[in-house]
């Protein structure tokens, strides 16, 4: 196999444009059959007409035929395809190139992984994805890996398994081993603490007009990022209170109320206070901006006071 029959069988050829349908109707023999004959005598016509729009083609347009191809590839399970890349030497020493775009990516292939935290060393991974597929009934396949001794990767294969498990704070897996479970992030880092957290919130008595999942992002936007809304909300069969699940940043004060104006183009304005309720906030301590306990059950912070007690009575 040659170089160049190796390259295309590796990274095949982009899917070309759609047909410009305005010109396909141009050219049909039936309806117009003095422009087949103009063409006939000109048949370099079209290939210079398709040459100009080439030229007149800019990168953007590549890039987002590029990146279409290259999600639908994802969209169909198969293996990511790149574009063969060297590297470059900055300051004597190699450095790969992947773009932004690329990155995006790769990135959009882990959309449905959720990292799996324990507190102590974890039990073996045999035993979490036999304790897990016991626990947890999903409509997909779902693979299970270890990261360290305390962290485990969870890729399920649907969206909405995944949307199921990220409204859960935590997984109680037998006995007193819990698996905290948190978002994963393309730049993950096992020891950088971290204080975001999927919580469901309520807005009580909120106005009718507003059970909108735009609306509802809207609102609840100086909160935290809105993730999903329960299944009352999204179908309005509770009119007393929205509901819905947020990232929320454990370490920042919690809002307990937002303001709400109606501007109109005069420059009046209706504003009313809408309440916000926290339910089964996750425990966590400010000290050592970890998940799981609180200030008072911190063991460094009362290591510490011990200690200043023991001090303080020599």
């Amino acid at each position: 196999m040659s170089l160049t029959e190796e390259y295309s069988s590796h990274f095949p050829a982009l899917p070309p444009a759609p047909p410009d349908r305005s010109k396909t109707k141009t050219q049909s023999k039936d309806k117009h059959p003095q422009t087949q004959n103009t063409s006939s005598q000109n048949p370099n016509q079209n290939v210079e007409e398709n040459q100009s729009v080439q030229k007149n083609k800019g990168p953007e347009t590549f890039k987002q035929n590029y990146a279409a191809a290259i999600r639908n590839q994802n969209h169909k399970k198969s293996r990511i395809k790149l574009p063969p890349r060297t590297h470059e030497i900055v300051q004597g020493k190699p450095v790969v190139i992947f773009t932004k775009e690329e990155h995006d990516i790769l990135t959009d292939t882990c959309r449905w992984t959720i990292i799996g935290k324990f507190s102590r060393t974890r039990p073996a991974i045999d035993i979490i994805r036999a304790e897990f597929n016991n626990i947890i009934q999903l409509k997909g396949t779902v693979k299970i890996g270890a990261f360290d001794l305390k962290h485990v990767f969870i890729d399920v294969e649907y969206e909405e398994d995944y949307e199921s498990l990220s409204s859960k704070n935590y997984i109680h897996l037998g006995g007193d081993c819990i698996m905290q479970l948190q978002k994963w992030t393309p730049f993950f880092k096992p020891a950088k603490r971290n204080s975001i957290a999927p919580v469901w919130i309520t807005l009580p008595d909120l106005s009718w007009q507003f059970f909108e999942w735009d609306a509802l992002c809207r609102i609840v936007n100086p909160i935290g990022y809105p993730l999903t809304m329960d299944k009352a909300t999204s179908t309005k069969s509770r009119p007393t209170t929205a509901k819905l699940r947020v990232e929320l940043d454990l370490a920042k004060p919690r809002i307990r109320e937002v303001a709400v104006e109606i501007r109109n183009a005069e420059g009046g304005l209706e504003r009313f206070t809408q309440k916000v309720d926290y339910e089964d906030l996750p425990e966590f301590c400010s000290h050592c901006m970890t998940q799981g306990h609180t200030n008072d059950k911190c063991r460094v912070v009362i290591q510490r006071n011990q200690s200043k007690k023991v001090a303080s009575d020599k």
